[in-house]
């Protein structure tokens, strides 16, 4: 067993070690100096100028090392992959197509530019196509010793250590856009950072290979190659802490500031929210009747009241209508004995003709029934003149009642006669669309000339007055919010803040995004609003609240951390607040501040623990 004197790190601790403190040293770099941190990722800095030189060196030892197999009689596939990949990212890093062409080929079209000249297009053409096209294939016609050496050094602690390399660094090509767009880091710090590790990596699991550090390296040599590193990313002319280490004479003189107190004002407690603003009904305007559209009187934004006329179908086939209704009900009138051009319907049937001459057959029946009678009793008739005699008495009485039901059957004739012509006039009345209510028109569907079926859209109509706001409020802040209470609400491109009121809360709580549904009523009678906008509304919960104030001006945000500076002792003191709302040229200190606290307002490049004086 080696004693621990002995111990020597493998090549992926080795890299890991490297990775980690280079990434570290440049993170404290852009902590302390973003702006040397920031110097340092430009094209041609340190950082670029670090990853070339390890993709140079990478791609010459795997030259190297596909020489010495070459010697020993192996295919040298894996190792001209390597060298034809580290020369196409040393090409990319250093632009040598700007170098030689005076520009960049890809991003301006160089290849097919007129402009150009056709021996230089074509000679880029050569140049930049030619090399990696002849390389793909002789890589491809050899396949299967690539993928063969590929996994041999995969099973390698070198192989996995490059393999890393090689993935972080297409991985970051993938992700350039996000990765150059961190907030609290310079523009492309990430990306460039993490191109070097990758560079780094590569580069020391060749070097591994090479040196046999698949299993040991001495401490002696990691400690080098990490000072190195270390030095390259953290150099520069002069850092600031050396200004510290000069003498205090020369130190600057004091810096004049001005103060100002943190302010409190009384504002309303509000809950804010994004919602939608609707409309309070929309009504999809149809006729109750088939036809042709004869006419629409409203377009798209048309305003329109109450019982205006929308539309009409062509009336002529239901005036016909009304007409042969009208015909039918003098038809039955007359059947019944009254005038065709009245308004009275009762009458009695015994003053009808039909029953008046039943009556009459039925009176006569009966007055020869009874003189038959008394004839059989004096026997001057035969009894069967008797039994013809009861027998036309009860045709006589059924005629009658049949009579009495025929005139009932007309007067029901009558009464439906009565309700087509009013169905017919209803229907001719329905060939004219009228607006149910107030509102504008936000879609017409048909023209002129088109046949419609009954119940088919013609227009679609919404109430724009008063609006319906639908607010989605989190379920924290959900308790506090009742009907009645005062809503405020903008819409982009509209400065002027409307007011509403709340009217309906939904009786559960979403259970997906935690929030409960609230709904509010906004005039518009101006119609300002439109319906369907987004808006961003706050429901004043609480008409009065003490809050702290200070001016945006002396705010100071960075990565994220939002603080104000103080003075004390002479010198400036940084204070971490927590803001709330925008409120004009002053924003609102949920905590971190007291009342009447003096801050520095405009600071500028001040930090803490500066010597300041204040302003009078």
């Amino acid at each position: 067993m080696p004693s621990p004197s002995s111990w020597r790190p493998g090549c992926r601790a080795v890299a890991a070690t490297l990775s980690v403190g280079l990434v570290g040293a440049l993170l404290v770099v852009a902590v302390v100096d973003p702006v040397l941190a920031a110097r340092l990722v430009d094209e041609g800095g340190a950082v670029e100028t670090l990853q070339v030189v390890f993709e140079a060196a990478a791609g010459i030892l795997a030259f190297r090392q596909g020489r010495a197999a070459r010697r020993a009689g192996q295919p040298a596939t894996l190792e001209v992959a390597i060298v034809a990949s580290m020369t196409a990212l040393c090409i990319g890093e250093v632009d040598l197509d700007r170098i030689i062409f005076g520009t960049k080929i890809i991003s301006t079209r160089f290849f097919v530019n007129p402009g150009r000249p056709l021996a230089l297009r074509m000679l880029a053409v050569a140049l930049v196509v030619g090399p990696p096209l002849a390389v793909a294939l002789w890589l491809l016609a050899r396949f299967r010793h690539l993928w063969g050496a590929a996994l041999d050094g995969l099973r390698q602690p070198w192989g996995q250590v490059a393999a890393f390399g090689a993935a972080l660094s297409l991985a970051v090509e993938v992700a350039e856009k996000p990765l150059g767009r961190i907030e609290w880091l310079p523009r492309n710090f990430a990306e460039e950072l993490l191109e070097c590790v990758a560079a780094l990596l590569i580069f020391a699991g060749l070097a591994a290979r090479r040196r046999a550090m698949m299993n040991r390296m001495s401490v002696r040599s990691l400690t080098v190659v990490a000072l190195v590193v270390l030095g390259l990313a953290g150099c520069r002319g002069e850092h600031p802490a050396a200004a510290q280490d000069k003498p205090k004479a020369q130190a600057p003189p004091a810096r004049e500031v001005r103060v100002v107190p943190a302010g409190e004002r009384t504002l309303p407690l509000a809950v804010a929210a994004t919602g939608t603003l609707a409309a309070e009904d929309q009504v999809t305007l149809s006729a109750k009747v088939p036809g042709r559209v004869e006419r629409i009187d409203v377009d798209l934004g048309s305003r329109v009241r109450r019982g205006q006329p929308i539309a009409q179908l062509d009336q002529t086939d239901f005036t016909l209508r009304v007409e042969q209704a009208e015909a039918a009900l003098q038809q039955a009138r007359a059947r019944l004995g009254l005038s065709p051009a009245g308004q009275e319907e009762t009458v009695e049937p015994e003053k009808t003709a039909i029953v008046r001459q039943a009556r009459a057959v039925l009176d006569e029946a009966r007055l020869t029934r009874d003189r038959s009678v008394k004839l059989l009793e004096q026997q001057l008739i035969a009894r069967a003149q008797l039994d013809t005699a009861e027998a036309n008495l009860q045709v006589a009485e059924a005629r009658y009642q049949d009579a009495l039901e025929e005139v009932r059957n007309r007067q029901a004739v009558l009464a439906q006669r009565r309700s087509e012509l009013q169905l017919a006039r209803q229907q001719f009345t329905d060939t004219v669309v009228l607006a149910p209510v107030d509102g504008a028109v936000s879609q017409r569907q048909v023209s002129p000339g088109e046949f419609l079926a009954a119940g088919a859209p013609m227009a679609t109509l919404v109430r724009i007055h008063p609006l319906r706001l639908r607010v989605a409020v989190p379920e924290r802040e959900a308790m506090s919010v009742r009907t009645g209470q005062l809503v405020r609400l903008t819409i982009d491109g509209d400065p002027a803040v409307h007011t509403g009121r709340v009217v309906r809360l939904a009786p559960i709580v979403q259970e997906l995004n935690r929030t409960l549904m609230v709904e509010a009523e906004v005039p518009n009678e101006r119609g300002v609003l439109r319906a369907g906008a987004f808006a961003r509304a706050e429901i004043v919960t609480d008409a009065g609240q003490p809050i702290i104030t200070v001016p945006t001006s002396a705010l100071v945000v960075f990565a994220g951390v939002e603080k104000v500076l103080v003075v004390r002792g002479g010198k400036t003191a940084e204070v971490r607040v927590q803001t709330g709302r925008r409120l004009g040229e002053e924003v609102e200190i949920v905590e971190g501040l007291k009342r009447g606290e003096a801050v520095v307002d405009k600071p500028g490049g001040l930090t803490g623990g500066q010597a300041v004086s204040v302003k009078p």
